[in-house]
């Protein structure tokens, strides 16, 4: 993981952006390696399974809203709404 020294709020931020724009190996800069997800299809230890998991729907993502984002400087949760091909 890359360091950064923002907030989480802004980390948040920061990831979502690089992955709705496309651009999934700069979003993955912010991903710890022993990251764990619930996500969709179950639940994914570290940063190798994320990416193999966000990667390809990271590919078809054609648009995404975010419509609430709240935080501090540890704590973050994004609200968004994406539309897939």
């Amino acid at each position: 993981m890359a360091e950064h020294t923002t907030a989480a709020l802004d980390i948040a931020l920061a990831y979502h952006r690089s992955w709705t724009s496309h651009d999934f190996d700069r979003a993955m800069t912010y991903i710890a390696e022993d990251i764990v997800c619930q996500a969709p299809a179950g639940r994914l230890d570290g940063a190798e399974a994320f990416r193999a998991f966000m990667g390809p729907f990271a590919q078809i993502l054609t648009r995404s809203s975010l419509i609430a984002a709240f935080g501090d400087d540890a704590k973050a949760v994004l609200m968004y709404d994406t539309d897939t091909v």
